[in-house]
C-alpha cells in the first residue's frame, strides 16, 4: 500500500465506522479506535519501512483521533487475545504512548514504554512554550497528550506513575532544592492530572524522601479535587509533622502524634454543621497542638496562606477570627497581612476594619492597604498617618526599654512605606494638583521631624506634585515653589539632576506661556484688556479643563486705596478744581471705565442705585 493510499484509508475510517455504526457512539468509538491500532501494528510489523521512515502527517492523523477517543473494552476471547498478544501488546496506554512518541520524541533517550521518563521529558518541553498561546499549532504537543495516557492506565499503575513522576520532576537538574522551574514543573504537573479520571492521596513525596517536600500551595489544583476533611488529614500526614519540626518540636511530635490525630478526630466529630466547613478542620488540627502542648506557630500560619490560596483572602481572614477565638498565638502576620492586602484591592475600607481588627499586623506589611485607600480616596490623610502607629515588634521592643530612642523612630519599612505613600499622593488624579501638593508636603514633614533620610522616591514624588502635574495641566509654578523643589532634588539626588531639572521646567514654563498667549490673542481679548498671563488665561476659562471664574467680561481695576478713604485722611493729590473734579470724579465714570457706575463723590444716588464710598 503506498502512502496515498494509506491517507485515503485514514482519512475514511471516521465517515465509515459512523455510517456503519450509525447512533451508537461507543460502537462508533470502539470501532474507531481498533482500526488505528490494527493500522499501527500493520505499520510496526512492515518490513520494507521502518516505523521511524513513516510519514509524519499519518502518525499525526492518527495520533489527533485518539487524543479525543476513549479505550475500548478488553478483549475476553482467550484464542483472539493470545494471536494479538504474540505479534503485538494488547495495552491501550502502551499503543498511544508509541503513537505520541513517534510524533513527539524525548529530549534524551529513554526506554520505549517508560511513561516516567516521557512524561517528565514532554512537561518540559510544554514549559518552554505557551500551550494557550495565539501562535500554536494544532499539531504541537499539548497537555491533552499527557490527559490520554494517564486516562488510559488502570488505577493501580496510574498511581505508582503518577508518584514516579511527582518524585521525578522534584529532582530535575543537579539542585536537589526546589527553585522556581521546579516549582512552574510541579504545577504544570498537578494542574494535568487534576483533569484526569484518577484522584489518588498518596501520591506525595513520602516522609523519608531526602529531597524538600513540596509546597501544598504548588498542589492546589490537585487537592482542590478532594473533600475539605481529605485536604486537611493529608496536610495533618504529609506536611504538619515538618511544621512543628521548624518549631523545634521533633521529639514532642514523634510521643504525642497519635494524640493530636485522636483530638482531631473527637473535635471533627463534635463539629457544628453552621460552622465554615472549609476553615473549620484546619482550625481543629491547630487546637489539637495546642491541647497536647505542641509548638503551633508556623502550623497556623502555613495553614492561612493554604486557605488564602485555595478559597480567597476572606475565607482566611474567617480563620483569624477564629483562631483569636480559640486563644491562638500568632508570631508570624505575614499571612494574615497578604489577606488584607488582597482584600483592600477590591474592597479598601472593608481591608481597613479587618486590619484594624487585627493588632498584630502592621501597617509596613501591607503596603497596598494605603495605596488602595489614596487611590479610592477613602480616608483623610490624618487618620491614615495615625495607622502608622502601629509598629512592628522591633520598634515595640524599642520602646519598652526606657532609655532607647524616642516614639518617634521610624524603621526602614516604615520609611519606606511614607515614600510610597508620598508618591502614591503626587499621582492621585482624583484631586486637584495643589492638594495633592499638600499631602506630599505633609509627607516631607513627617520625615523631616523624624530625621529620616529622604530617598530618590519622595524626590520624584515632590518633583511630579509640584512641578510637572501642574504644567500638564496648564497651571503655573511660581519661582519660589521651583527654587525649594531644586534644593531638595539637590541634597537628594545631586546637582546634575537638579540642573537637568532646572532647564527642563523653565523650557516648560516658557511652552505654557506660549500657549496661553496663543489662547487669548484666538478669543481677542488683548485688544480689549492687553497682555495676559497664564493665571488671567485660567481664570477666562480658555482652557479645555477650565471653567470661566469672572463675575464681569472685562479686567477688573484695582481702585486706588485713596478713593476709599474718609474726607479728612484724602492725599491732597486729590484736591483738585471743580471743572477738573467733575471729569475724574470717580463716580461719574462708568464701570467699563472703572467707575462706580454714576455715584457721585458726595456718596449720593445716581438713576436710583444708591453707593456709599465711605
Amino acid at each position: 500500500m503506498t502512502v496515498p493510499e494509506l491517507r485515503a484509508v485514514m482519512d475514511s475510517i471516521p465517515g465509515l465506522c459512523a455510517k456503519t455504526c450509525q447512533d451508537d457512539l461507543e460502537a462508533v468509538n470502539n470501532w474507531q479506535f481498533g482500526a488505528y491500532w490494527a493500522i499501527w501494528r500493520g505499520m510496526n510489523s512492515c518490513k520494507i519501512l521502518p516505523i521511524e521512515k513513516f510519514d509524519k502527517a499519518i502518525i499525526r492523523k492518527m495520533a489527533e483521533s485518539l487524543l479525543s477517543l476513549k479505550d475500548p473494552p478488553g478483549i475476553s476471547d482467550a484464542g483472539k487475545l493470545g494471536k494479538i498478544s504474540a505479534s503485538s501488546h494488547t495495552d491501550p496506554a502502551l499503543f498511544r504512548l508509541e503513537v505520541y512518541r513517534q510524533l513527539w520524541p524525548a529530549s534524551s533517550y529513554v526506554e520505549p514504554h517508560d511513561f516516567v521518563s516521557h512524561f517528565v521529558s514532554w512537561i518540559q518541553s510544554l514549559d518552554e512554550v505557551d500551550t494557550e498561546g495565539p501562535d500554536r499549532t494544532p499539531g504541537q504537543l499539548s497537555p491533552d497528550v499527557l490527559k490520554s495516557l494517564l486516562d488510559s492506565l488502570d488505577a493501580g499503575r496510574a498511581q505508582e506513575i503518577m508518584a514516579d513522576t511527582t518524585s521525578a520532576l522534584l529532582t530535575v537538574g543537579d539542585n536537589i532544592t526546589i527553585d522556581d522551574r521546579h516549582q512552574r514543573l510541579l504545577r504544570f504537573w498537578f494542574v494535568t492530572i487534576s483533569q484526569t479520571r484518577h484522584r489518588f492521596r498518596d501520591i506525595f513525596i513520602p516522609e523519608s524522601s531526602p529531597v524538600h517536600r513540596i509546597d501544598p500551595i504548588v498542589a492546589i489544583p490537585y487537592l482542590k479535587t478532594f473533600h475539605v476533611d481529605t485536604i486537611c488529614r493529608l496536610w495533618m500526614r504529609c506536611w504538619l509533622p515538618q511544621y512543628v519540626a521548624e518549631d523545634g518540636g521533633t521529639k514532642q511530635w514523634k510521643a504525642r502524634q497519635k494524640g493530636v490525630r485522636r483530638f482531631f478526630e473527637e473535635r471533627r466529630r463534635l463539629a457544628s454543621k453552621d460552622e465554615p466547613r472549609q476553615i473549620t478542620p484546619f482550625l481543629d488540627a491547630i487546637c489539637a497542638l495546642k491541647a497536647k502542648g505542641l509548638p503551633y506557630e508556623t502550623a497556623i500560619s502555613k495553614a492561612v496562606e493554604l486557605i488564602f490560596a485555595m478559597y480567597g483572602p476572606l475565607i482566611a481572614h474567617k480563620l483569624h477570627k477564629k483562631a483569636v477565638k480559640e486563644s491562638l498565638t500568632i508570631n508570624d502576620p505575614r499571612p494574615f497581612a497578604a489577606a488584607i492586602e488582597a482584600i483592600a484591592s477590591t474592597s479598601p475600607m472593608q481591608a481597613l476594619k479587618y486590619f484594624k481588627s487585627s493588632p498584630e499586623v502592621w501597617l509596613s506589611l501591607c503596603p497596598r492597604l494605603p495605596l488602595a485607600l489614596i487611590l479610592h480616596d477613602s480616608l483623610p490623610r490624618d487618620e491614615l498617618f495615625a495607622l502608622l502607629d502601629r509598629r512592628g515588634p522591633a520598634i515595640q521592643s524599642h520602646r519598652a526599654d526606657k532609655e532607647s530612642i524616642s516614639n518617634n523612630q521610624l524603621s526602614a519599612l516604615d520609611t519606606e512605606l511614607v515614600n510610597i505613600i508620598a508618591y502614591a499622593y503626587a499621582n492621585q488624579t482624583s484631586r486637584p494638583t495643589r492638594h495633592r501638593f499638600r499631602n506630599v508636603y505633609f509627607c516631607y514633614l513627617y520625615m523631616r521631624d523624624r530625621g529620616v533620610p529622604l530617598s530618590p522616591l519622595f524626590s520624584k514624588a515632590v518633583v511630579r506634585a509640584a512641578i510637572t502635574a501642574p504644567l500638564e495641566n496648564y497651571e503655573w509654578v511660581s519661582t519660589v515653589k521651583l527654587r525649594w523643589v531644586l534644593r531638595l532634588v539637590l541634597s537628594i539626588e545631586g546637582p546634575e539632576v537638579a540642573e537637568r531639572l532646572d532647564k527642563l521646567v523653565w523650557r516648560w514654563r516658557g511652552e505654557v506661556i506660549r500657549e496661553a498667549r496663543r489662547r487669548w490673542d484666538e478669543a481677542g481679548l488683548f485688544r480689549t484688556m492687553g497682555p495676559s498671563t497664564v493665571v488671567t488665561v485660567r481664570r477666562a476659562g480658555l482652557f479645555d479643563h477650565d471653567f470661566p471664574k469672572w463675575r464681569r467680561p472685562f479686567k477688573k481695576v484695582v481702585m486706588p486705596a485713596g478713593f476709599f478713604a474718609p474726607r479728612f485722611l484724602r492725599r491732597t493729590r486729590f484736591a483738585v478744581g471743580e471743572k477738573e473734579m467733575r471729569k475724574r470724579s470717580w463716580g461719574r465714570l462708568s464701570r467699563r471705565e472703572g467707575g462706580m457706575g454714576g455715584v457721585t463723590n458726595l456718596g449720593g444716588e445716581c438713576k436710583g442705585h444708591h453707593v456709599s464710598l465711605y
